[in-house]
């Protein structure tokens, strides 16, 4: 692997995770309150989808497998013209993480995707992938969820 490419993938990783911390404070807190005070901080508006439901505009195909139970979905719409619309979804399932990744590739393969990055660690158990098309992106995180079932954090972009 390439420096640049390194430097891709910690950028990521290191986004995923902001996104995953940002997932689990939404789990604590009240979504109107999350909200305020996130755009408080930033001046940006992340809108909160009632509790276990998707937010509108998040593809609902995204959601591979069965028995997913949403933990946290949200966007962040763009403040300038022409701007990109961010869309999440943190969801548990059942399903092991070698066969979400699984599911994910070939859903983004099916689909025209560009993969530009991916990765899967079974000893650590965790994959990534990240992935274009047109004027979409796709960066997907998959863990072990602390009750033992696995966890995927999808964030897509629409420009």
């Amino acid at each position: 692997m390439g420096k640049r490419s390194k430097i891709i993938l910690w950028v990521i990783i290191i986004l995923a995770v902001a996104a995953v911390i940002a997932a689990l404070a939404n789990k604590h807190k009240g979504p109107q309150q999350t909200s305020q005070t996130q755009q408080q901080a930033t001046g940006i508006k992340v809108v909160n989808a009632p509790k276990n439901q998707l937010i509108s505009g998040f593809p609902s195909g995204l959601i591979l497998g069965s028995a997913t139970k949403t933990i946290s979905s949200y966007s962040i719409p763009s403040t300038r013209p022409g701007g990109a619309t961010q869309y999440t979804a943190d969801f548990h399932t059942q399903t092991s993480i070698k066969d979400e990744y699984s599911a994910y590739l070939k859903y983004l393969g099916d689909n025209q995707y560009n993969i530009i990055q991916q990765q899967y660690n079974k000893s650590e158990a965790n994959a990534m992938l990240y992935a274009k098309v047109g004027n979409k992106t796709i960066n997907a995180l998959i863990t072990k969820a602390t009750d033992g079932s696995t966890n995927v954090l999808i964030t897509y972009l629409v420009q």
